[in-house]
């Protein structure tokens, strides 16, 4: 078997090597599972780089998410049958052919859903939903306002934002046929920021009411421009660093406007979530990609050994999609 590994915390390309290891047979309550397909999240970099929430002890199997076929049961698993296709548990390491986990919570997902789009559902979709369901109370018609529109979990929350009749404002660096992509994803309203007068113009197209909650992925100053488009008394959470900054705020909104500003972590809020929440929204998710209503742009897949052609992928300035491993190809 082959998995992929990191013995430093580093650059991935200068971390990551291909190893080889032996088959697990699982205990009691395990399975052993074949890893069909496993994407490449912003996450996974941070953790290989030593950036994440946590840090692994070393050498470790980078690999958030992904899916895998049950090849091997072990005693007192009567909930799984052999073949059966899963989600793999949230960090345990899927760039690896096959993993041996805990099958307290995994459940069977339907064979006709593309394996591909499954194995992208357990961070970028759950987060999209988490963000949308448990962190302000919305109704419909209601106004979200996001930055990095185009991102993986932007483009979900629009597409569920829409199916919940909520309406938009994704706000995006560059325009062009990205404004039209993002419309057919559902925003209603799609702004190019750049970078003066956001607030203006998130007000100008919502009117300044009914805007309860913004979700900020990059930080700095554009944290300001989406507190100063919301209703007093509005939700800003912020989820991503892409700006590597520390995120900026007027007192004036925090103090006079009532704006309250929250991190979202998806790790701690499934520990704080609790199984059963978690699995009923994944089961909401799973429902979705079956009916056709949701689903992520796959830009390539790569085994294990091209490695190092994923990762070049994944540097492309063309790039609109996610890079997925498919371990067993």
């Amino acid at each position: 078997m082959k998995r992929l590994e990191f013995s430093k915390f580093d650059d991935p390309k200068d971390a990551l090597r291909l190893v080889d290891f032996d088959s697990v047979a699982p205990q009691a309550g395990e399975v052993r599972l074949r890893v069909e397909a496993a994407p490449i999240n912003p996450a996974d970099l941070l953790l290989i780089a030593g950036h994440y929430g946590y840090r692994p002890d070393l050498p470790a199997t980078p690999g958030l998410e992904g899916v895998g076929r049950v090849a091997e049961l072990g005693d007192r698993v009567s909930h799984l049958q052999h073949d059966d296709l899963v989600l793999l548990p949230l960090g345990h390491g899927s760039w690896a052919e096959e993993v041996t986990v805990d099958a307290t919570h995994l459940f069977a997902l339907p064979d006709e859903v593309d394996p591909l789009q499954l194995a992208m559902l357990a961070v970028n979709p759950l987060t999209a939903t988490a963000l949308l369901t448990d962190m302000a109370k919305l109704s419909a018609g209601d106004w979200v306002i996001l930055n990095a529109a185009n991102s993986a979990v932007g483009q979900y929350v629009l597409e569920i934002a829409s199916r919940r009749n909520l309406r938009t404002v994704a706000l995006v660096r560059r325009g062009g046929g990205l404004i039209m992509r993002l419309k057919e994803r559902g925003a209603t309203e799609v702004i190019v920021d750049h970078g003066q007068n956001v607030a203006a113009d998130i007000q100008a197209v919502t009117g300044g009411v009914n805007t309860p909650l913004a979700l900020d992925a990059i930080g700095g100053p554009a944290t300001a421009s989406l507190a100063g488009a919301l209703s007093d008394g509005g939700q800003l959470i912020n989820y991503g660093a892409m700006a590597q900054a520390p995120c900026d705020i007027p007192a004036q909104d925090l103090i006079f406007r009532g704006i309250d500003v929250r991190g979202f972590w998806l790790t701690r809020w499934i520990e704080q979530a609790g199984s059963e929440r978690v699995h009923h929204l994944l089961d909401e998710l799973v429902a979705m990609l079956r009916e056709g209503r949701l689903r992520a742009d796959v830009y390539g897949t790569y085994s294990l050994d091209h490695y190092k052609r994923a990762f070049k992928a994944l540097r492309d300035s063309e790039r609109a999609g996610k890079v997925l491993f498919t371990p067993g190809s």
